[in-house]
Parts: C-alpha cells; sequence; structure tokens
C-alpha cells in the first residue's frame, strides 16, 4: 500500500461561484445612453467585495509614525481608473479612501463600505501601531468615514493574551496606557465606527495535511476543505459553504486558539467603554497560506496538486507509516466518495464567535466545528 501508483489520480477541480461576465467586445452606443445611467454601469461594475492586506512594520530609525506602511499581497488598481475620463472620475467617487503606502508611489483606492482592510504586522507589537494608524484614515477619506470593515491577525492581541495569561485578567491593555487622551480617544472612536471586525488565522499548511504529530488528537487526514489565500484582492462572499464538508468539519487545526483571542478583543471594548449604534459583525477567519503562489486559476491547479504530493510524500508515509491516502478519518469509500465531490476552493471561511465558545484555550489542537458551519468566501481568479 506504499505505492501511490495502486490509488486512482483525480482530478483537481476548483470550487466556482456562478457569476455574470463582461461580454467580449464592445458596444458602441453605450456612449449615447445619458450620463446618470453610465455612471449607474461604471458603480454597478466597482461594487464588489474586497481585502486589502497592508503590513505596518516598525522602522529601524527614530521616526513620526514610527513603522511603515506598506503594501504586504499583490494589490490590483481597479481598471476604470485607465479607461477613460467619465470611467476614471466615477471610479474616483465610489474609492472615497486613499492609502498613503511607503512602497507605492500611488495610493490604495478603497471603498469604505465595500473593502475590508487587512492589517498584518510582525510579532511582539502588539495594537500600538494600529491604534496610531486607523484613526488617520478618516482623514484620507474624502468623506470623513475611514475604515467600517478591519481585519486583524491575532499576533496584534499578544501583549493582551499574554497579560490575561499571566493571571491578570482585568489588568489594563498596554495600548491604553501607551497613548495619551486624545489619541485614546481617537482610537476608541475608530473602534466604535466598524461595522465588522475579523480576527484572521492565515495557517500553515499543516492545516491541510494532517500528520501524526502535526495537532493534538488529529492523526493523519488530508482536510482538503480548508480554504487556500491566493494573491488576489476580489471576493464573493457565500452565506453558506455548500461543498459536502462535514467530514473536514470535525477535524479543523489550528496553529493557536480563536477562543482565547475571541476573549481578549471583548475584552478590550469593555476597557475602552465601546457603545455602538449597531452591533458589531465579529468574525474568525480561517484560511492556508499559500505562500503567494496562486495569482490565478493555472497557479491555483498547480497549488492543489503539490498539496495532494505532500500529503502523500510527507504525511503518509512520514516516520515508515505507509498509509493510504485516506489516513486515519475516513475508510476508502468515504475517501472516494468525497475526492468525487469536494472541490478545493480558493479564498477563506468565516466563523461566528460562538463556533469556538466551548473549544479549549490550547494550541495546536483539533476543533471538531460541524455545529458551527462557515460561511464561504470564494476568491475571483479570473477565467
Amino acid at each position: 500500500m506504499a505505492s501511490t501508483e495502486q490509488f486512482p489520480s483525480f482530478e483537481t477541480p476548483l470550487f466556482e461561484v456562478p457569476v455574470l461576465k463582461p461580454v467580449t467586445g464592445s458596444f458602441c452606443s453605450f456612449t449615447k445612453l445619458p450620463v446618470e445611467l453610465r455612471r449607474l454601469v461604471w458603480t454597478s461594475y466597482l461594487q464588489r467585495q474586497r481585502i486589502i492586506t497592508l503590513q505596518l512594520t516598525r522602522r529601524t530609525e527614530p521616526f513620526d509614525p514610527p513603522y511603515m506602511v506598506e503594501t504586504k499581497r499583490l494589490y490590483r488598481h481597479s481598471t476604470l481608473l485607465f479607461v477613460n475620463r467619465e470611467a476614471r472620475r466615477a471610479a474616483q467617487e465610489f474609492f472615497s479612501l486613499r492609502i498613503p503606502c511607503d512602497n507605492t508611489t500611488a495610493p490604495l483606492y478603497c471603498s469604505p463600505a465595500f473593502d475590508t482592510i487587512f492589517i498584518h504586522q510582525g510579532r511582539h507589537q502588539g495594537l500600538e501601531f494600529i491604534a496610531d494608524f486607523l484613526p488617520k484614515l478618516a482623514k484620507h477619506d474624502s468623506r470623513g468615514v475611514g475604515v467600517l470593515n478591519l481585519a486583524i491577525d491575532r499576533v496584534a492581541l499578544e501583549d493582551l493574551e499574554r497579560t490575561r495569561s499571566e493571571g491578570s485578567r482585568f489588568a489594563k491593555a498596554p495600548v491604553i496606557d501607551q497613548l495619551d487622551t486624545p489619541a485614546l480617544r481617537a482610537f476608541t472612536d475608530a473602534i466604535c465606527r466598524l461595522h465588522s471586525l475579523w480576527i484572521v488565522y492565515i495557517e500553515s499548511a499543516k492545516t491541510r495535511q494532517m500528520g501524526a504529530l502535526d495537532f493534538v488528537r488529529a492523526g493523519v487526514h488530508h482536510n482538503r476543505s480548508v480554504p487556500v489565500f491566493p494573491e488576489v484582492q476580489t471576493f464573493q462572499r457565500l452565506p453558506a459553504d455548500s461543498r459536502p464538508i462535514e467530514t473536514d468539519l470535525r477535524y479543523v487545526g489550528t496553529r493557536h486558539s480563536p477562543r482565547w483571542a475571541i476573549d481578549t478583543w471583548r475584552e478590550l471594548e469593555a476597557q475602552l467603554q465601546v457603545v455602538r449604534k449597531t452591533p458589531l459583525e465579529f468574525r474568525v477567519m480561517l484560511t492556508v497560506d499559500s505562500n503567494r503562489q496562486i495569482v490565478d486559476r493555472s497557479t491555483a491547479q498547480n497549488y492543489f496538486k503539490e498539496d495532494e504530493r505532500q500529503f502523500r510524500e510527507e504525511c503518509c508515509r512520514r516516520f515508515n507509516l505507509n498509509l493510504p491516502p485516506w489516513g486515519h478519518c475516513l475508510d476508502r469509500e468515504e475517501w472516494e466518495d468525497l475526492r468525487g465531490r469536494l472541490q478545493d476552493v480558493v479564498g477563506f471561511w468565516l466563523f461566528t464567535p460562538t463556533a469556538f465558545d466551548e473549544s479549549s484555550y490550547g494550541w495546536d489542537i483539533v476543533r471538531d466545528l460541524t455545529r458551527h458551519p462557515p460561511e464561504l468566501c470564494v476568491s475571483d481568479l479570473g477565467d
């Protein structure tokens, strides 16, 4: 059973969301339409959800601010900015937020209503940079709105997590003592304006390729349901993942504890005395890092083929296990059935915080999330 040739070779189809594709060619009568109708066409084209990744990096020399703002993942400007004067004007009105970056000459054109700003930063920096950066974005918005949809990775909460883990559950978050009163008020106001907050877990490939020693209580399992994060921004958000993912939801591995991060954020809001007019849409975002490999459908297919190969070579045969590709969690019939029906996805899952209410605080643990099916966000890889 050690030879991969004993098992059938499967294609790796990608999960696709039915979308209206633009018709090729030209519509010569478009310029004859009333200007109001043409604006509606431009705006309709622009109204797509995106996730824009920024990295806040500490500067090596004293500077104000003490961090650099950089685009971490490939950012693509809207094509309407380059079509003609009318289209560019429509895009500029739609993208009211212009975020200046240190590693680009042009700002990032963003829409507070449709874009989620994902602020990524290095370890052991806490919320210090985010607390300074977030309120400033309202000044770069022609409508004075700033960020309405925010995503942060869990390392931003490490300082407060560390404080809580040392037994001082109700100790102040370090960022509260680091900011003066006006800055603290501005940070609190920015949090109050948020419509949604995602705590991001971009896990390693081991979340899909579970080996015998990778997670507590895991065994060997190829969790093909977990989406993989690409280098593109646009995505379509679905209310549920319609694929047959029930088996894989019993074996969702995370290196860190989402419950800890959820409790930490809630405690921070309580300390800041955050008051909102509408409830915050709070989610845990879970995906696997593609290591900048996925930029289109072709690179996605290559990634998933390599993912399959690595699982068989490194997980099924590591430590001379000589396991078949269905591992410990499936029998052959289940594996063959899922191989025929389960499609790989480029994008990410969104879980409600209640999915982790009863989960352990521990690290490197497989969690059973079958009672909490996630939303599915499918990235747009083009044709």
